[in-house]
């Protein structure tokens, strides 16, 4: 039985590829998948008019892939119902670059236009983060973590 997943003994990542787009033009759908070197390669193939790599950005994932560190959180691969990549071409990059298979979400189907209400939200501030690790007085802490950090290093 053929499933999400991809089998290099039945299919090749094209092929596999072109079914995930075909069902998800049928009905929205998504799963968590692992993505290898190759289905990364197939899929970014599939980005012609994304927004430019970030090389920070793709920095930060190589180092997440290479030290083990990227987790499946859920954030999601996005492909659209035309086959365009939608959202995760940093990630794709990574994976590419490293030659590292990783497990994502991936979530087929969804018009293209919904790419420009991707990552539109607040990003968190060093205070959120403080705070949702359970350090008390989370913006007082981030502020003079912040006052530490200039004296520090000038």
């Amino acid at each position: 039985m053929i499933t999400n997943q991809y089998d290099p003994t039945l299919e090749t990542p094209a092929r596999w590829f072109h079914r995930m787009v075909t069902m998800g033009a049928m009905k929205k759908f998504s799963d968590f998948i692992i993505i290898t070197p190759e289905m990364a390669q197939v899929i970014l193939d599939a980005n012609l008019d994304n927004r430019r790599i970030v090389k920070n950005e793709l920095r930060r994932c190589v180092e997440a892939f290479t030290n083990g560190q990227f987790v499946a959180n859920g954030e999601s691969i996005i492909i659209a119902d035309d086959c365009l990549l939608n959202d995760g071409q940093h990630r794709l990059s990574a994976c590419v670059e490293t030659g590292l298979a990783f497990e994502s979400n991936v979530v087929f189907g969804v018009p293209r236009d919904t790419r420009f209400t991707i990552d539109t939200g607040t990003t968190k501030s060093n205070a959120t983060l403080l705070s949702m690790y359970g350090v008390p007085n989370s913006a007082a802490a981030s502020a003079a973590m912040g006052c530490y950090l200039l004296h520090h290093n000038n």
